[in-house]
């Protein structure tokens, strides 16, 4: 690895220099500090927030290196990175390390979406750039860098520098743009598809006929908390048995979104909805909020109350949608992975990826091998299970 001088890079439409350096196990509480302050000038995003990645760290991270952007002496970019500890073709190649991932499926299970640097939302593109290209140089030849998932065309600086780009998992992520829907003055109902329309007033008239439907949002710690510990069992009969399995079953999973629950309710960051029909459980949904934002993190059905053909997701998420018009959302935000519910709803969509990025030199069977290996491991554990 290169010393860890800065470097820095002119931009020709910033006032100044961009300034990078690179810092191994900088104090906590600088980087809690410069990281919040910093939040503030930022696009919103919750996984870039202070909440997910302060508990990212005090859960899974010991050691790790902080590359820090600074512009006219002010902090404007922002990111971490996690050398893997244990790397199937490290032999071959050289370390692997990971930006706000570990690299251990476990821990990654978490599921971090729309990964990318904390960045100065005035001036993002060109810091990430020069962020970008201090990391190229930063990593020894046979260094390999992964980035993900995030937004496909947000790192191409890297190839333009000379590094093959290897998609490890590609999806669509999906939104619902309520601010715009909300402009139109037009009923949310009526600008679905007659087909999505129809799904919708039928799974409603049904589940209705059976007893009251009703969508309560835990309000403090202990709902919300008792709420997660209740969706697990649904979860775990819909997953357990699929290729990726249930998180639940992970305690690594479940510490995390504990420590998560508990510091950011109070917050506004949680909002873990228990929607029943007639007193029992049709769907427990976990989402996230930040700022005008919702995202969509987990579901657990009922299946042993709701027939599929009712659609009970769907119901659930329109119930949570109508909700979200009422508080003010911008953005429903359905997140990575292909579902029929989410492109009935969303007004837009993008692609999402995980990328590993390396030099020229390194291709040869064995490590193809080696890295194919490791895919399946990565499909195996770490893939998100909406």
């Amino acid at each position: 690895m290169m010393s860890q001088n800065s470097d820095q890079l002119k931009d020709p439409e910033a006032l100044g220099y961009i300034q990078i350096e690179i810092f191994k196990n900088p104090s906590r509480k600088w980087l809690s500090e410069a990281w919040q302050s910093l939040e503030v000038t930022a696009e919103p995003n919750i996984f870039l927030s202070w909440l997910w990645i302060s508990t990212w760290l005090d859960c899974f991270v010991n050691e790790m290196y902080v590359i820090e952007a600074r512009q006219n002496h002010e902090t404007v970019g922002l990111g971490i990175l996690v050398k893997e500890r244990s790397s199937l073709y490290s032999f071959i190649v050289g370390d692997v390390y990971h930006l706000h991932r570990t690299g251990d499926p476990s821990s990654d299970q978490i599921w971090i979406e729309y990964n990318d640097f904390l960045l100065r939302k005035d001036n993002a593109d060109a810091i990430r750039d020069a962020m970008l290209t201090r990391i190229r140089y930063w990593l020894e030849s046979r260094d390999i860098l992964s980035i993900g998932a995030g937004l496909q065309q947000r790192f191409s600086r890297l190839t333009e520098l000379g590094l093959i780009r290897r998609d490890v998992w590609k999806t669509t992520t999906y939104s619902l743009n309520l601010a715009a829907l909300r402009e139109s003055n037009k009923e949310f109902l009526s600008t679905l598809s007659k087909n999505t329309r129809y799904q919708i007033r039928r799974s409603k008239k049904r589940h209705e006929d059976a007893g009251t439907l009703n969508v309560r949002t835990a309000e403090n710690t202990h709902e919300a908390l008792d709420m997660f510990s209740c969706a697990a069992p649904f979860h775990i009969a819909r997953w357990n048995h699929s290729p990726m399995g249930s998180g639940f079953t992970n305690p690594l999973f479940t510490l995390f979104h504990t420590q998560l629950i508990k510091r950011g309710i109070a917050k506004g960051f949680i909002e873990i909805s228990h929607v029943t029909n007639g007193g029992e459980t049709l769907a427990y949904i976990y989402n996230l909020r930040h700022k005008r934002r919702v995202y969509f993190y987990l579901s657990s059905i009922n299946y042993a109350r709701a027939n599929n053909q009712l659609k009970p997701g769907l119901l659930a998420h329109y119930l949570l949608i109508e909700k979200a018009l009422n508080d003010d959302v911008d953005i429903y935000d359905f997140m990575g992975g292909e579902a029929q519910y989410k492109k009935s709803f969303c007004s837009d969509q993008e692609t999402l990826t995980v990328s590993s990025f390396r030099n020229t030199d390194l291709i040869s069977d064995s490590t193809q091998i080696l890295r194919n290996v490791k895919t399946k491991l990565f499909n195996k554990n770490s893939l998100p299970n909406h």
